[in-house]
């Protein structure tokens, strides 16, 4: 390879890398303004202690326990790590808009919601006891639509 080709290999090369970060900022930036528009701008969130992480995983995020400093009150809250993926971000909006419109008494009621640059957070009431997928798979009610027929 002589002179004129690492010149131009180094060149697409850096030009491969500028169009990639611009694709990652574009799609941050399509993420938070979107996820902005339906959660809190400010939050309360300097209010909370963490006392515990009570649940993680790659598509739920991880669930930790907060208790407020000025009443002693617990709460979750849910922690998203953002990808900027479209359907991410979408499943995120549609969490946080059901949690907003549906309040109903059996199920966590919903305090607020706020986004960073590299998370979404949903803050609800802490309920000790078993998750829903956990009452389910006791009672083998796991199979079928069985949650989506109790909860409309």
């Amino acid at each position: 390879m002589n002179n004129q080709q690492v010149n131009q290999f180094a060149t697409v090369s850096w030009f491969n890398e500028i169009a990639a970060r611009q694709d990652l900022l574009r799609k941050k930036n399509t993420c938070l303004q979107s996820l902005r528009e339906v959660t809190s701008s400010e939050s309360e969130f300097f209010f909370y202690e963490p006392v515990g992480t009570f649940g993680e995983d790659k598509i739920r995020g991880v669930l930790q326990k907060l208790k407020r400093k000025d009443t002693g009150a617990k709460v979750a809250m849910k922690s998203i790590k953002l990808s900027y993926e479209q359907s991410q971000t979408q499943h995120i909006i549609n969490e946080i808009s059901i949690l907003k419109l549906h309040k109903i008494d059996h199920i966590v009621k919903y305090f607020d919601s706020f986004v960073s640059d590299d998370a979404a957070y949903i803050m609800m009431e802490h309920v000790d006891g078993l998750t829903l997928a956990q009452v389910m798979a006791r009672k083998k009610l796991l199979q079928g639509n069985y949650a989506g027929s109790v909860l409309t």
